[in-house]
């Protein structure tokens, strides 16, 4: 589905503007990772290596091919869902990159399920996955997403829970400033408090753009629980306007980045 050029004159707008990493959405690249050419994945490496990007890994997985779902529906489409996420570790791995953030509130939504037996279900799944993903140094990253967007788990709190459950290294969570609408805990003390699974952290605002300098209370707050509990992962950005230039968005968003900086 990609084109190499229009690749590289992303990755160069995007390293361009000093970023170093790129998070993915697979469909941009291709449609069905069970079907993906391994030379067009050589050639996507290829093209970040030359921009000076590492890869981060993949978000917003099930988009493609259409009909995917997680814990309900026929036996076929549930296999071969959970199929499409292990083949996506294996790609995320050549690539270089090592997460997979699962979002995907309507693919993950149930409608004819209890809630424990839906939880029951995606436990017995992941647990089957986190082999692996341990094998190819792939974490995936439970989203915790608002209610408006799916019924199957809308706090950290609850990913914290199938988190333990599951008890791999490769199963963790992540932190995004536009999904907190169901939280109970202010932002900071979400990053205190779940501060051994938090791996990643999507940056936006909460009406989803992008955020511009000067750097407002609360993302300094948040940046300066990050800095409290030594978070070493990426910071990627993430958003849903898009009704600004590509180029505004990196350049205010670089300016953002380093206004806050400077005040934390």
């Amino acid at each position: 589905m990609v084109h190499d050029r229009d690749f590289q004159k992303t990755c160069d707008l995007i390293a361009g503007n000093g970023f170093t990493g790129l998070e993915i959405a697979p469909f941009t690249l291709f449609n069905d990772p069970l079907e993906v050419s391994p030379a067009l994945i050589r050639s996507a490496g290829k093209t970040m290596q030359k921009s000076g990007l590492e890869c981060i890994g993949f978000h917003w997985i099930l988009k493609s091919p259409k009909g995917m779902r997680l814990l309900e529906g026929d036996i076929e489409t549930l296999n071969s869902t959970w199929k499409r996420i292990a083949a996506l570790s294996s790609i995320c791995a050549d690539l270089g990159g090592s997460i997979l953030v699962l979002g995907s509130g309507k693919e993950r939504s149930y409608g004819n399920l209890l809630p424990e037996q839906a939880k029951e279900n995606f436990i017995d799944k992941m647990s089957e996955l986190a082999p692996i993903l341990e094998k190819d140094g792939v974490e995936l990253l439970i989203e915790a997403l608002p209610g408006k967007n799916t019924n199957f788990i809308n706090t950290i709190q609850e990913a914290a829970e199938i988190i333990k459950a599951i008890q791999s290294p490769a199963i963790a969570s992540m932190f995004d400033f536009h999904n907190c609408d169901d939280e109970v805990l202010s932002m900071p003390d979400l990053i205190k408090e779940y501060k051994d699974i938090i791996r990643h952290v999507h940056l936006n605002t909460l009406d989803g753009k992008h955020a511009k300098a000067p750097a407002a209370k609360l993302f300094s707050d948040v940046f300066l629980q990050l800095s409290a509990i030594d978070y070493r992962g990426w910071v990627s950005l993430e958003i849903f306007d898009f009704n600004e230039s590509p180029e505004t968005v990196l350049k205010e968003t670089y300016g953002f980045l380093s206004s806050l900086e400077l005040s934390v």
